[in-house]
């Protein structure tokens, strides 16, 4: 007799005998049959001390069975303790979106419903952030929920998520206006300060802008037009960070804006605009007096290097003919030449294939001194190597595939002609390290950007850093190795 020929009775009793998990998950998996019966059991052996993690994990996973099962524990020990010191299972299940798990907390006890995990926020707040509008509603059912205004102004939203104190600005927030209709429609949904921030930030969906939103906001008159959020930046400088230049005329025609407003880091938004690239919002902003070009941040960066660092061409064209200062050093020593070539952006945007033997060997006869000779047929033999992926673009200001910057922020060399076609420019400055323009672009192999350097006749090709690092040491101390040497081709 087989074990699919035994009554139910039988397998239970036989599942109640096992004496590991591991012996009833592998009489389960035997038959979908064996699965449903032996659940229970598989549940009942869960340690007291490990039931809490389990049930955690059952309101994230939406393991409505699970839930249930260890539903008991949880009324008696579970409502009271606090998943790893920061969320519930309601904020939890609220936060992923399981409708039946929220109500399943909810119907044994409604009065969580307005708990506060470690000063983070409520169901209905999470319920928001994660845009999950049938379990907003659910909440929303109870009439145990409070006003969350109330509520909101005792705890910390999560950090990446500073807006969001009430549902409300996390609708707005992530310009999500189904659920910003939904929420106002309730009396305990309250607009704050803090809303006009949020929806003019916006997340993804908001990046085209949400100009009606904002002006029936600036109606109701919710909340001071400058304000600040918890890292002290105005709507305004968040407006000219996302570009969003209907809005910024919006707020400069509703009342009186500070300009050069400063966050916490004691950045600007034309510091924030320049960094973004956006040409359209610093034409504007330097349109005005009141605007200063060249104020510094906590970093001692200035507009100019943030717009050389992602290659705003542009930007810094406009900047460099409003007075910015093109040797300008932030905290580590860097001027906007210095910064162009050392930022992480340029090395993503700048530099078509990592490691390419061909760009490595014309950075090698430049640092040399000797002429380049083009070896064709070195390209054609390196593409044969199977192992390697071979670029289909070899100019360098073609950004990579992988490169989602925007169109205005990846040429770097046309950044690097403006800054050196100004007399007041060292090509050869150092900072802090000791490192040169010459050595950061020789770090990261780009032999136009050396090209460019060489050909102002004023660097040095042989200095060294304060580790005594020459430029020729950085352009050969990347981990793909040179598959034959330059003169196997002449």
């Amino acid at each position: 007799m087989s074990l699919l020929e035994l009554p139910n009775e039988l397998i239970l009793m036989i599942g109640k005998h096992l004496n590991s998990q591991s012996s009833i998950k592998a009489l389960m998996r035997t038959h979908s049959r064996m699965n449903a019966l032996l659940r229970k059991s598989l549940y009942a052996t869960i340690k007291e001390f490990d039931r809490r993690r389990v049930f955690s994990w059952a309101c994230k996973r939406g393991n409505l069975d699970l839930a249930t099962e260890l539903r008991g524990w949880w009324e008696n020990y579970g409502h009271r303790l606090h998943y790893d010191n920061k969320h519930t299972p309601l904020t939890i299940a609220a936060f992923q979106g399981h409708v039946e798990i929220v109500k399943l907390l909810l119907d044994r006890d409604p009065s969580i419903i307005n708990k506060v995990a470690d000063r983070k926020g409520t169901a209905i707040v999470y319920a928001a952030i994660g845009q999950h509008i049938e379990v907003v509603k659910l909440l929303l059912s109870y009439p145990a929920l409070l006003s969350q205004e109330k509520i909101g102004k005792y705890f910390n939203p999560p950090e990446y998520d500073y807006h969001c104190r009430t549902p409300i600005n996390a609708a707005l927030r992530y310009a999500n206006e189904e659920l910003f209709q939904l929420l106002m429609a309730d009396s305990r949904m309250e607009l704050n300060e803090d809303s006009l921030n949020a929806a003019v930030a916006g997340g993804n969906p908001a990046e085209h802008g949400q100009a009606a939103i904002v002006k029936i906001l600036l109606a109701r008159k919710n909340g001071e037009i400058d304000g600040r959020d918890m890292v002290r930046r105005t709507p305004f400088s968040h407006a000219a960070e996302k570009g969003h230049l209907d809005i910024m005329k919006m707020l400069l025609q509703a009342g009186e804006i500070d300009l050069d407003s400063r966050d916490r880091e004691n950045r600007t938004p034309l510091s924030f605009a320049a960094d973004e690239g956006e040409e359209e919002v610093v034409r504007f902003l330097l349109s005005f007096n009141a605007v200063s070009v060249d104020l510094k941040d906590d970093r001692g960066n200035t507009p100019l290097l943030y717009a050389a660092g992602i290659g705003a061409a542009g930007v810094v064209k406009m900047l460099l003919a409003s007075g910015a200062n093109p040797e300008s050093r932030n905290s580590k020593g860097q001027t906007p030449l210095s910064y162009t070539v050392s930022e992480r952006k340029f090395r993503n945007a700048f530099r078509v294939h990592p490691g390419d033997p061909t760009e490595r060997y014309h950075l090698a006869y430049l640092l040399q001194g000797r002429s380049l000779y083009v070896v064709d047929s070195f390209r054609n033999e390196y593409a044969q190597d199977k192992n390697t992926a071979i670029p289909s673009e070899w100019d360098l200001k073609t950004p990579s595939k992988s490169n989602m910057m925007k169109p205005t922020t990846y040429n770097a060399l046309e950044v690097m002609k403006q800054l050196l076609a100004l007399q007041e420019v060292d090509p050869d400055s150092r900072d802090n390290e000791g490192r040169t323009p010459l050595s950061w672009a020789a770090g990261v192999s780009q032999a136009q950007a050396v090209e460019l350097l060489l050909s102002t006749k004023n660097v040095d090709m042989k200095s060294r850093d304060n580790g005594n690092w020459t430029p020729v040491q950085y352009a050969f101390s990347g981990t793909r190795p040179l598959p034959r040497e330059p003169e196997d081709y002449m």
